[in-house]
């Protein structure tokens, strides 16, 4: 019934549903709270969360930015 091919298709699928699913939830978490990294020293402590990362707001180097998810 099920072969070699098959089971590494079912589980690469069920792979990228959970990472789908977590990146979901990151994302809700992070619109709820908007967390500001990067920057100037007083962000040097702020770091984003796995699976996200430091986007710049685009005005200068100092200003810093939010916390984006990958997907």
């Amino acid at each position: 019934m099920f072969n070699k091919k098959h089971f590494i298709l079912i589980i690469a699928l069920v792979f990228l549903v959970i990472i789908f699913m977590w990146q979901w939830k990151l994302k809700q978490n992070l619109t709820e709270n908007t967390v500001s990294c990067g920057g100037d020293w007083s962000y040097n402590e702020i770091s984003c969360p796995l699976g996200s990362y430091c986007k710049s707001l685009n005005q200068g180097p100092f200003a810093g930015g939010v916390c984006k998810t990958l997907l």
